[in-house]
């Protein structure tokens, strides 16, 4: 179910180049398209994934400002969001820089509202 919904996500938003479901402690849950060793990407996303989600975390709590729900990276090459589902896991993706934001993040919302139903 969960590579279904994260396929679902990159047909949604053509820009997306990764998609990736990881748990509390960096591992990768479902992917699309799967990682594979060799692939760059996929090799580091899932460790820089879990370390930023936990700086972003730590930030806002010790800023006042709650729980983190979800940060986004932007960068000439594109952009990387990740959103965290509540119960440690993290659903990232990487788009280049022609996914129009708005979109990707309400492509994004649906997909982490199937993703913790089928949690529950």
């Amino acid at each position: 179910m969960n590579h279904v919904t994260l396929q679902n996500l990159r047909k949604l938003s053509p820009a997306v180049d990764l998609a990736i479901l990881i748990d509390p402690e960096g591992a990768i849950l479902a992917s699309s398209p799967e990682i594979d060793e060799g692939n760059p990407l996929g090799e580091i996303a899932a460790p820089m994934l879990t370390a930023l989600a936990g700086l972003a975390e730590r930030t806002t709590r010790e800023l006042g400002r709650g729980l983190l729900q979800e940060f986004i990276l932007r960068g000439p090459a594109g952009h990387v969001v990740a959103r965290d589902l509540g119960d440690g896991r993290i659903l990232a993706i990487v788009a280049r820089p022609s996914a129009q934001l708005g979109l990707l993040l309400d492509d994004i919302d649906a997909a982490a509202d199937t993703l913790t139903r089928s949690a529950a």
